[in-house]
């Protein structure tokens, strides 16, 4: 039965997403002057939702912000993608994005590596990991 949830989540964040992605490439944008802002609306909101995910212990605003991160990221991954495409020339596409999935592949595996086991040790408190990504997040938005 708890798994049903998790597959009914994973659903919804999937078709929202697609929906975002669909609705944001209709709408004519600049975002070589907007995307450092929704880089820090996107960081910024991450921020906010893991930490209120962390603070309060309701599984439902988990679920939602859950959702509402990996729409965002969906999002804001689709809109890089495409203004790198926009400035590259045909014959490279495979090579560029072939690397860069492999690059960011080897290096979420290896941050998983650490995560889960080195620090996985030290950080057992599963609020105090969401504390830190909240962080993380946070950091990354005022540095933009």
């Amino acid at each position: 039965m708890k798994y049903q949830y998790r597959i009914l989540i994973c659903l919804l964040f999937i078709i929202s997403g697609c929906f975002a992605v669909f609705s944001i490439g209709q709408i004519s944008a600049d975002w070589r002057r907007w995307g450092d802002m929704a880089i820090v609306g996107v960081a910024g909101l991450t921020a906010i939702l893991l930490y209120c995910m962390a603070t309060y212990g309701n599984i439902w605003l988990a679920y939602v912000g859950y959702c509402l991160v990996r729409v965002s990221y969906q999002v804001l991954m689709t809109v890089a993608s495409f203004e790198i495409v926009k400035y590259l020339p045909e014959d490279a596409f495979a090579l560029i994005f072939g690397i860069n999935t492999f690059a960011a592949v080897g290096v979420q595996s290896l941050l998983s590596l650490i995560v889960n086991t080195i620090l996985g040790k030290k950080i057992s408190d599963l609020k105090l990991r969401y504390y830190e990504k909240a962080t993380k997040f946070e950091k990354i938005s005022h540095w933009f």
